[in-house]
Order: structure tokens, then C-alpha cells, then sequence
């Protein structure tokens, strides 16, 4: 492992266009220096359905937007990690983490295990679990032997899953998250 790893955190702002969103990820990595190793994105990176009830349809592992990341990931012999994005894997739908390797090769490594289902007063009902299911177990994913523990947004209120990344010694924990308005103000 090398004492140091060089990172980029890619803020943006998502909407309901993948290949708009995949274009402003490949402006946010090309604005990164050469020398980082490996780049992060938030929760729903690739898709963020902006009107309530409309149809989530799922990225599959083979898609072309993850397709063109694996190019860019290859060519700037860099990793990628996007956040979150609603991945079709097995039939079902996931909210799910994926690692794209220095190599492209493109790894689901996360899929969320506590999903936000809550009510706020005055408020229509936020469920997670409406739309995908929750995933099994904790992972992580490696880069140049640092080892990062993959959480997704919500899973930051059961520190169990915390506790154990640390009996595991990872080196970091991955939270991205993607608030909406009323439930980042609560």
C-alpha cells in the first residue's frame, strides 16, 4: 500500500438525462489532476428522477453510460466510484454502488442495505423500498491497497455497519448521499 492516494470528489448536480449526466461526469474528471488515482461521486450520479411516481427503469451493468466511463476510467488509468444509481441486476432493481477499475472494468459493489422509508409531518411519504431492494451485505472496494467501506446516504444512521468497516480496518468509509430539500432541512 502507498502512503498516500491522491483523490477527487466530484460534486454535481443530477437530473433525469443519463447522457447528460454522463457528460458532466466526464467534464468533472478531465478537470481533475493526472496524478489522481481514484475519483468519487455522490448518490444518484446517473439518474435522479425529478417527478415523484415516474418509473425508475434501471441501469444495467452492461450500459452504454457505464461503457463510456470505462473509457474515460482507462484512459485516465484512474478508478471510478459512482455513489449510487439505480442498477438492474438479477431481474431486480438496486441502489447500488459501482467501482470502474483503472482497467474499465466495470464491478456493482454495493447495493444499499437500510433504504429511507419515512414520513415527515405535512409531508407525502419518501419509500426507498418502494422502488428497490435492500441489499444482503457490507463490501468494499481496493484501490493501490486502500480499502474503502462502502455506505450509501441513509445507511450513515446504523453504526453497526460502521463498527464493523473498522474491526475490518478499512482505511476510509464511502458515504455519498443525495438529500432532497425537506429531508436534508429535518
Amino acid at each position: 500500500m502507498s502512503n498516500t492516494l491522491k483523490i477527487g470528489v466530484c460534486q454535481m448536480t443530477s437530473i433525469d438525462d443519463v447522457d447528460a449526466n454522463v457528460m458532466q461526469m466526464e467534464n468533472l474528471v478531465e478537470r481533475l489532476p493526472q496524478d489522481v488515482r481514484v475519483a468519487f461521486f455522490p448518490e444518484n450520479c446517473l439518474y435522479l428522477r425529478l417527478k415523484e411516481g415516474e418509473q425508475v427503469k434501471g441501469i444495467s451493468p452492461d450500459a452504454s453510460s457505464l461503457e463510456a466511463l470505462a473509457v474515460v476510467a482507462r484512459r485516465r488509468s484512474m478508478h471510478l466510484h459512482l455513489g449510487a444509481l439505480p442498477l438492474r441486476l438479477e431481474g431486480h432493481l438496486y441502489n447500488s454502488s459501482v467501482h470502474i477499475t483503472d482497467r474499465g472494468e466495470i464491478r456493482p459493489s454495493y447495493q444499499k442495505m437500510h433504504l429511507f422509508d419515512i414520513q415527515l409531518e405535512n409531508q407525502a411519504p419518501v419509500r426507498e423500498s418502494d422502488i428497490f431492494r435492500h441489499g444482503q451485505n457490507p463490501k468494499w472496494i481496493e484501490v493501490d491497497g486502500w480499502k474503502f467501506g462502502e455506505t450509501i446516504c441513509y445507511d450513515l444512521r446504523f453504526s453497526e455497519l460502521f463498527a464493523m468497516y473498522a474491526r475490518r480496518e478499512a482505511d476510509a468509509i464511502l458515504v455519498p448521499s443525495s438529500f432532497l430539500v425537506k429531508t436534508g432541512e429535518a
